[in-house]
């Protein structure tokens, strides 16, 4: 990745701290704290052995000892403090962030939904999620705790021996050299991890989808497989990467006890000689360490980035794409419907036009049936209709005005919908009646008598997206749902699916009573139903559409589509 995308996915992910300066502060304030007391105890250590116990002044024991505890207090509790601050930061950071997902969602254009599964949607958001939350580890707050150990410790070795001060600094290059390695490997791995997981979301969300055919087919054994290959994949990929921390934290100790070794052994030497005190020489080895482990600290920054940015790059991608592809709305209000018209609209999904040049016109309170073969582009039109997509060329326009001037919530209030894709929630049945209308009690229950809901329980879940129902009931709770919000124009996909005789003919009689002044575009497969319709279209499949003012006139004009159809 290139170093100024990085730079500015880093400085994106800085910005999440904004709300918190205030506890940044007092975390600093913490950090500051335990610094000191980190650069006092080498010291309280070498006044401890030369002052008091080679000496044998067991006074001076003791108060250096308590002096000791005193430290170790000061620096707990300044660290208990620290750790209830970041874990609220933490909590913060991971609600702000679920939440802009959720958001994005919401926004976004509804073609993005149709790149990818539920499934691997979740499983991408939850990777992303908590690897950007890693930025709250501690071992990212530990960083600026070590960086002042680090100043400090310098001015520790110097003052203590100069000469052993520059065997230290030898060190430093060499320790950068392997942790720069690892950090660069592990990236790069990291990388091939997260498409692994990307990949099986992807494939995990797909086989439940089929489940049900999958066992009709008869393919469990080579599903089986699969699995197998792309949990694979997975597990192989991530003990790649937990091979390449462990090996680098292998290489760290390495180094660290190999230091010990050669300043035990100079150091030895320089005591046999009287230049150096026994308290100075472990004295030196801490603030030794207190120099070298902030390389390894603020390097592994650069490891830790290195999980934490492919994730950030693909989060803040869904939210960059949701800003540039959101749903767009207008601000007018929405008056009363009087006609809505398609003029000279054109669509196509890619290259392929499913409407050239089109235009309909819709009266206030007719009834107009919608016919077409599959794949026409009958749901493409109520798409349109519905502010999903936009027209490529055209305009279409409720009451002589472009409908995309009007505000976009209030635009969807005004009519109401039910599409061969309708969602149910996971919820009872009245939740799912309801949803956010206002309602009275008289109303409610003459909508399910009108849907003949009675023998459901209004309590009772209805499972995800209506699994525990029959189709029948389920479109039964959908078309109530939309009658409650007594809009004044409906559109109806497929409305009569999955319904018994008896319910389509309750349905076409509410087009007659609850529904006779208003306006409903319905979309038929069942041609015998195109005789209760004042208005009947044709959407021909080549691009075009034709209008017809009654059944009679549909059948003379199309005897060829009613044979097909037939």
């Amino acid at each position: 990745m290139p170093f100024n995308q990085n730079k500015q996915i880093i400085s994106r992910i800085i910005t999440l701290f904004s709300f918190y300066k205030r506890k940044l502060a007092l975390i600093l304030l913490c950090l500051v704290v335990f610094t000191a007391a980190s650069i006092a105890y080498p010291l309280l250590n070498k006044m401890l052995i030369d002052d008091g116990v080679l000496k044998q002044d067991f006074t001076t024991v003791c108060i250096i000892v308590a002096m000791m505890l005193g430290t170790i207090i000061l620096s707990s509790l300044a660290e208990m403090l620290k750790e209830f601050l970041r874990a609220d930061i933490a909590s913060g950071i991971h609600q702000k962030l679920v939440k802009d997902a959720f958001d994005s969602f919401l926004r976004v254009d509804i073609a993005y939904f149709t790149k990818k599964n539920s499934a691997e949607m979740l499983n991408d958001l939850t990777t992303d999620i908590g690897n950007l939350n890693k930025i709250c580890d501690n071992s990212v707050f530990f960083v600026v705790t070590q960086l002042l150990t680090f100043c400090g410790g310098i001015v520790g070795l110097f003052v203590i021996d100069q000469r052993l001060a520059m065997l230290v600094f030898l060190f430093i290059p060499v320790k950068y050299l392997c942790v720069h390695y690892f950090s660069n490997r592990q990236k790069k791995q990291f990388n091939v991890l997260l498409n692994f997981i990307t990949s099986f979301g992807h494939w995990f969300g797909d086989s439940l989808n089929g489940i049900k055919d999958i066992r009709l087919f008869g393919i469990q054994n080579k599903m089986q497989d699969e699995a197998a290959k792309q949990v694979f994949s997975v597990a192989n990929a991530q003990r790649k990467v937990t091979i390449l921390q462990s090996m680098n934290l292998c290489s760290e100790v390495f180094f660290i006890h190999s230091l010990e070794a050669i300043l035990l052994l100079t150091g030895a030497y320089f005591i046999l000689d009287n230049s150096l005190t026994m308290g100075s020489l472990f004295a030196f080895i801490s603030y030794s360490i207190q120099v070298l482990d902030p390389i390894s600290a603020v390097l592994n920054i650069k490891f830790l980035l290195s999980g934490i940015i492919p994730s950030a790059e693909r989060y803040f991608l869904l939210l960059d794409h949701s800003s540039e592809h959101c749903e767009q709305g207008g601000s007018e209000s929405v008056p009363e419907f009087c006609e809505l018209a398609f003029k000279n609209v054109s669509f196509a999904y890619g290259d392929k036009y499913v409407l050239k040049d089109a235009n309909l016109t819709v009266g206030q309170g007719e009834k107009i049936a919608i016919i077409g073969q599959n794949g026409a582009g009958k749901s493409t039109v109520f798409s349109l209709i519905e502010r999903f997509f936009k027209p490529n060329q055209g305009i279409i326009t409720l009451n002589g005005k472009d409908i995309s001037e009007y505000d976009l919530q209030k635009y969807r209030a005004s009519f109401s919908a039910i599409g061969q894709d309708s969602f149910l929630f996971n919820r009872s049945v009245l939740d799912n009646l309801c949803m956010s209308v206002s309602y009275s009690e008289n109303n409610l229950i003459e909508r399910i008598k009108e849907c003949g809901l009675q023998e459901l329980q209004m309590a009772s879940s209805v499972g995800e997206n209506g699994k525990q129902l029959s189709g029948g009931q389920r479109q039964k709770i959908l078309l109530a749902r939309a009658l409650l919000r007594n809009t004044s124009w409906y559109l109806f996909d497929e409305a009569t699916s999955n319904m018994d005789t008896e319910s389509e003919n309750r349905l076409l009689d509410l087009l007659h009573t609850t529904l006779k002044e208003k306006t409903v575009l319905m979309i038929v497969h069942n041609m015998s139903l195109l005789q209760h319709f004042e208005s009947i279209i044709h959407i021909t499949g080549d691009g075009t559409i034709r209008q017809y003012a009654s059944y009679k006139e549909v059948v003379q004009c199309e005897p060829t589509f009613f044979e097909t159809a037939s």
